[in-house]
This record gives structure tokens, sequence and C-alpha cells, in this order.
């Protein structure tokens, strides 16, 4: 039976938790993009390209289990994504047919769901990169603001909005927490999920600030690699 594990060296980015201000824009600025190629380029991640119609795709990934799904250009009908295998979360009772296609997708055919998200209008500069990490630097330069940086736990992470997200360790060496992917619980819950029959997942707490900028306690389904 799954319990509630206290997940407090896992962050996760709220309006008021994206760190503003000169210092923790240089290290957005000079660490994103490399901390994330060097995640990237772990032998235990996967890089794939697809296309829907035509508009290209990468998808990074450590298991089949969650894929982060990274739009090659501004063109993407959809920005990023998180896709994870469905059978786990029906397993515990979801009922795709409850959640708002607004931000999540299912395919039967596949039994993969997704959780997209949009970042914004703003044109990208440059072409699309021939790594996921020259494309990723394109959507840095061009959304900062979706990105953020927790020093404490030396963890990136870009939003995905209503508290999806995934992060990445900036320093790997030094991290037990390399990769993370992080979903709301709450919508899936009131779709049907029982947390406590949710398999491969972890049902924890994290701390996060809210409006007032406070430390809170909110409740997440996460997915963690450690690739040392």
């Amino acid at each position: 039976m799954k319990k509630r594990v206290l997940f407090s060296s896992v962050f996760v980015i709220t309006a008021s938790l994206i760190l503003t201000g000169c210092g923790s824009t240089d290290v957005v600025a000079s660490s994103a993009v490399t901390s994330f190629e060097a995640m990237a380029n772990k032998e235990a991640v996967q890089i794939q390209t697809a296309d829907i119609g035509d508009v290209a795709y990468w998808r990074l990934q450590a298991s089949e289990a969650a894929v982060f799904v990274l739009g090659k250009s501004a063109e993407a009908d959809l920005d990023i994504a998180i896709e994870v295998d469905a059978a786990p979360f029906i397993n515990a009772g979801l009922n795709p047919s409850l959640l708002s296609e607004d931000r999540y997708s299912f395919d039967p055919a596949t039994n993969r769901l997704s959780v997209v998200g949009s970042l914004g209008d703003t044109p990208l500069g440059g072409a699309p990169g021939d790594t996921i990490a020259k494309t990723f630097e394109q959507w840095v330069k061009g959304y900062r603001k979706s990105i953020g940086y927790h020093a404490p736990m030396d963890h990136f992470g870009i939003s995905l909005g209503d508290g999806n997200m995934l992060e990445w360790a900036k320093t790997l060496e030094t991290n037990d927490k390399d990769l993370v992917f992080v979903l709301n619980p709450e919508p899936l819950i009131q779709a049907g999920v029982d947390p406590a029959k949710l398999e491969n997942w972890v049902f924890g707490e994290v701390e996060v600030m809210d409006e007032a900028g406070k430390a809170v306690m909110v409740e997440k389904f996460l997915m963690v690699y450690s690739f040392d």
C-alpha cells in the first residue's frame, strides 16, 4: 500500500517561487542550459524525435514511464508536455474522460496520458537546434520566467503550469535526484485516482512558497531518477 512521503529535497515552482533578481537570473542564464545538456547526455537518458503533422518534437526519457516532450519550434501546437504510461493511473481508478481537455490528452491506442503546457506566443530567435539542448536554449531565452532555480536543492525546473513540471539537478555529481517528473495529483484524484493504489509513482509532500511568501506543504505525484 502506497504511503505519503516527505520529499523536502524536491521543489515545485509556483508563481511566487520562480526566483527573480540579478543573482538568480544569472544562475539560470549561466547554468540552466548546460545542466540540462549534462542531464540529457547521461547514458540512462534517451533522446528521440517525433513528428506530429509538420512540427517536430524532442522526447526525453529515462524510462517509458514518463517522457518530457519539447517542441522544436514556436510553431508547435503544444510547447511542452509530460507524457506518461497511463496504466498505473487507470489501474488506480483513473477515468480519463473526467480530465480537462485543456490540460490532458489521453490516447487509448497507446495507453499514454499527456499533461500539456503552453509557454506563450513569443517568437523564438534562431533556428531549431540540432540537439535538444540547443532547442531548450531557445526556449530559455524566450521564456525565462518559466525556468526556476532552487539553490538549497540545487535543482532547476521548467513549469508546465497548474503545478506540473520537470526538474533536473544543476550539479549531477552531488545530487541524488537527477531528474524528477512532477504531476499535480488533484485533477487526477478528482478523476478517480486512488493514491494508495498508484504504483511506480511516489505520492509525496513537497515544500513550496505561497503567494504570501510562506512555506507550505503540498501533495504531488513524483517520478524520480538518479543516474549515479
